[in-house]
């Protein structure tokens, strides 16, 4: 009885806390900001769409900005901060957990090297996300995201919207009028998961490169000194990056790529000019679950046989942050996603216990071994996922039209 009521008094106590101060949260970078800076922190759900977007104008010659964070959507997982300059991310921070921000001050330290990105994304107030394209003599253009590509999924993008625009850039917002509608829309930068740090490796295997902000790490036969120091980094947003220092550069290229004998899709396609041995080979980087992140997934297919599920049930998947989640027949279940190794892996799952009945029951663990069966996927051009274990597909599935 006493301990149970202690831990009322406690809850009171911090839920009085709790009205009298507001959560904050503190970003520091260490340049002096330029005038016309803008902060920015984005509230994300699981999923890596973004719930709440809070901007703030900066003072020239700043270093740190708070934010006083309003009541939090329930679905908030993360936030991420950033300094965004003449309509460009210049300065981002880690993604963090949003419940540390209820306990204490969140604190984030904002670098150029997480805003090295591949080209700029652009929330707009018709709701579509966009992306700056590769630019032209008459300046960069627009585009709606595309559904499956890589760094995009994450962020549960919608793909509606028209062709390739030309907006009007000014300051930190860029204009355009929709051409087939009349419609005047205002687009913002957003932030992205960061590029770095990444790992490159080459259609043999007989190299690899892991690259920080700061240093390329070699695994190269014949190489002398395995760790490079102090990278020059060309991030021209145009879909190309160029990673260079003494003895190697590495040329990386926001498309899709596939390593040989691996079956699994990678978002980078990678070029390594090597000096010692001298040699230029291709490869690919970054991580595979990309892919599968974002929006979650409705099975339709189990082990070749269509799923036969009673009205309102559906299997279900998502994949966010190294874990797997979703529903089965009649539990819910979490576990591991991995694809560091070359190979997926779906490990360590476990459900909810509730009562179900037998038929229901096998099914759901068949989807269950079948997750655990997993090494490698694919998803087709309109979009459709197929879980393989080795050449055998174990389900398909398709993006849900809406996440519960």
């Amino acid at each position: 009885m006493w301990l149970f009521r202690l831990g009322v008094i406690g809850l009171c106590f911090w839920a009085q806390s709790a009205e009298a101060i507001d959560p904050v949260a503190r970003l520091r970078w260490e340049d002096p900001a330029p005038a016309g800076s803008e902060a920015v922190l984005t509230l994300r759900a699981v999923s890596g769409s973004a719930l709440v977007t809070l901007r703030a104008d900066v003072a020239p010659g700043a270093t740190s900005h708070d934010f006083t964070l309003p009541p939090l959507p329930r679905q908030t997982q993360s936030m991420q901060a950033g300094l965004v300059h003449a309509g460009r991310v210049m300065l981002q921070g880690p993604v963090q957990p949003a419940a540390d921000a209820l306990w204490d001050p969140l604190s984030s330290t904002l670098s150029p090297g997480r805003a090295v990105l591949f080209s700029d994304l652009w929330e707009c107030d018709d709701g579509i996300q966009r992306r700056s394209m590769h630019p032209t003599e008459d300046g960069p253009v627009f585009a709606p995201v595309a559904a499956n590509t890589p760094h995009r999924s994450r962020h549960g993008d919608d793909t509606r919207g028209s062709p390739s625009i030309r907006p009007e850039f000014a300051a930190n917002r860029a204009l355009f009028e929709v051409p087939e509608t009349g419609q005047r829309v205002t687009c913002a930068p957003a932030l992205q998961p960061p590029v770095l740090p990444i790992v490159a490796f080459g259609q043999n295997p007989d190299w690899q490169l892991s690259l920080t902000q700061t240093q390329a790490v070699f695994e190269l036969p014949a190489l002398e000194t395995p760790a490079i120091e102090g990278l020059q980094i060309s991030a021209p947003r145009d879909g190309r990056m160029r990673f260079q220092s003494d003895g190697f550069a590495l040329d990386l290229r926001d498309s899709a790529c596939r390593i040989r004998r691996i079956d699994l899709p990678y978002p980078i396609t990678a070029n390594l000019d090597s000096a010692q041995p001298a040699r230029a080979v291709e490869g690919c980087a970054g991580d595979p679950l990309e892919f599968l992140a974002g929006v979650p997934w409705r099975v339709e297919n189990l082990l070749g046989l269509p799923l036969e599920l009673p009205v309102g049930s559906e299997i279900t998947m998502q994949i966010a942050d190294g874990q797997i989640s979703g529903r089965g027949t009649c539990n819910r279940y979490l576990g591991r996603a991995d694809a560091s190794a070359r190979q997926l892996s779906l490990r360590d799952l476990g459900t909810t216990r509730l009562t179900c009945n037998a038929d229901l029951r096998n099914l759901e663990l068949r989807f269950l071994d079948a997750l655990e069966a997993a090494t490698g996927f694919e998803i087709s051009p309109t979009g459709r996922l197929t879980l393989r274990a080795g050449v055998l597909p174990v389900l398909t599935a398709r993006r849900q039209v809406s996440a519960r």
